[in-house]
């Protein structure tokens, strides 16, 4: 199927789908295990499928589920919260992905330059880090940057729910995770391989 720019319902989109792939309702039903009629429904905007409902048609006919969200009509996921709620889980889901592939595209750069030098560097928390992290959860993003400098990062649990969005290009590791760990209301202490969080004054 291929994406338009034109915002569609979609029972549209569901009905494009199978039309595409030449299949009649009844054997999808069939396959999915729900009825012809609430298909119908479905194909004719006269029902709302559930997220379970949508996905596993969805995955049925071989599409993603976020970008069909994305195709909608924008006031089909303002009346959805249970739609919202899944595209943006999905797109965070993606970007802490995309962040861990950055992280260790990162850390596999940091070691094979040490195998090219052959010799003494610094020692990894002075290592210039480069890291784009956006809108990615705390703890996940203190992981990242903890697996880079090979050290113990005690008091992760207070930045439980918070997320943080960090650009920094070259950036010595202790100072690019003491600016991460400003962005979330924390103070970072370092104490040989181990880094301890603390709460900044005045932060909530």
């Amino acid at each position: 199927m291929t994406e338009s720019t034109t915002k569609r319902q979609l029972g549209e989109l569901m009905k494009l789908a199978r039309l595409e792939r030449q299949l009649p309702q009844s054997a999808v039903a069939e396959q999915l295990g729900i009825q012809q009629s609430y298909l119908s429904k479905v194909e004719n905007d006269t029902a709302l499928p559930s997220v379970d409902i949508l996905r596993r048609l969805s995955g049925f006919y071989g599409l993603s589920t976020p970008r069909l969200l994305r195709q909608l009509d924008p006031a089909i996921l303002r009346r959805n919260a249970a739609y919202r709620a899944h595209l943006t889980w999905a797109l965070r889901r993606r970007q802490m992905i995309r962040a861990g592939v950055v992280a260790a595209l990162v850390a596999v750069a940091f070691g094979a330059s040490r195998l090219l030098l052959n010799r003494e560097t610094v020692a990894p928390i002075h290592q210039p880090v480069t890291l784009q992290l956006e809108n990615i959860d705390g703890a996940r993003a203190i992981d990242l940057f903890a697996a880079y400098g090979h050290l113990e990062v005690r008091g992760r649990d207070l930045v439980a729910g918070k997320t943080v969005s960090i650009d920094v290009r070259d950036m010595p590791w202790d100072r690019a995770f003491v600016e991460l760990a400003d962005r979330l209301g924390m103070r970072a202490e370092f104490s040989g391989a181990l880094v301890q969080l603390y709460p900044k004054a005045g932060a909530h």
